[in-house]
């Protein structure tokens, strides 16, 4: 009888330790695919972008992007910049600055649940490839032919690969700064630098578990699935900090040999997961704008 009592002891015990287990791991799933903050009006121009322009940009899944434009030549090309995650389009006055002075247009966005753009739900680019996509349509309903180059940054540069088939030949080249390698290995990474094993693996599987309640198409938010649908007429350059910790460096080199185009990758040697314009500015412009030049000569 003594024993029978122990062991609907322990059963009882390990369902309420799997049942909380599961609660956590589900309420913490889910408060990481919500918009992070309420939408917010972002800071303005700085004196140095006055010619730059705030728009909106309707999705075809009728959510309102906000971007700003910022048109130097017509005979040049646009580049379109996505943020990484967290951001707006704000975090590329810089950026916007620096392309300004070669000549070359921007139109930076503010990707959905971020800023004052639309959305709730924070897919991790997943969804927010639409709003690349819509961008690049604005771009050619707007503008005589444009040459178009998409740069983006982390989440950005997730949300520009995923985008990538359906552009087709409307897209020059991309830039491709930190991407992750899948959504379950960037969670995976992303817990290593908070907790030690064994709770990294248990955080992870009950997040990789509950997840799918929420996102039930989370294995497809994986841009090493998608690098190999990049049109043949384009080219690819990643970039990537030797001691970044969310998206590795052996990650984003693998992203590279699976990509189905010409592809490279430009090592900032030091950079973690951070801006790597601010990191390096001069050697991410250079690369850049040569980049560009070599695929459209500037004037």
């Amino acid at each position: 009888m003594r024993a029978r009592n122990l062991i609907k002891y322990l059963i009882g015990t390990i369902t309420v330790v799997v049942l909380f287990w599961l609660i956590v791991s589900g309420k913490t799933a889910y408060q990481l695919i919500q918009r992070a903050a309420p939408a917010y009006d972002e800071r303005p121009f700085p004196s140095s972008l006055s010619k730059a322009e705030k728009i909106k940009i309707l999705t075809k899944d009728s959510l309102s992007i906000s971007a700003v434009i910022l048109e130097v030549n017509t005979n040049n090309p646009f580049v379109i910049i996505a943020h990484g995650n967290g951001g707006d389009y704000t975090s590329n006055y810089l950026l916007m600055d620096s392309l300004q002075s070669y000549g070359i247009n921007s139109l930076a966005l503010s990707l959905r649940c971020h800023g004052s753009s639309d959305g709730e739900i924070n897919d991790f680019g997943y969804s927010a490839s639409k709003d690349i996509i819509s961008a690049v349509n604005y771009l050619n309903q707007n503008f005589n032919y444009p040459k178009i180059f998409i740069a983006g940054r982390s989440l950005g540069s997730a949300a520009a690969i995923f985008a990538a088939n359906e552009l087709n030949s409307n897209v020059k080249g991309y830039f491709l700064e930190s991407p992750y390698l899948d959504i379950n290995t960037a969670a995976y990474n992303r817990l290593k630098l908070n907790m030690s094993e064994p709770f990294v693996t248990i955080a992870y599987y009950g997040l990789f578990i509950t997840s799918r309640f929420f996102i039930p198409y989370v294995d497809e938010i994986a841009p090493i699935k998608f690098v190999d649908q990049f049109p043949e007429e384009v080219k690819v350059i990643y970039l990537a900090g030797d001691e970044d910790k969310r998206a590795p460096l052996k990650d984003v080199l693998k992203l590279n040999g699976k990509t189905s185009v010409e592809s490279e990758v430009v090592i900032f040697k030091g950079a973690g997961h951070q801006s790597l314009f601010h990191f390096d500015k001069n050697l991410y412009t250079f690369t850049l704008y040569n980049f560009i030049n070599e695929k459209n000569n500037l004037k």
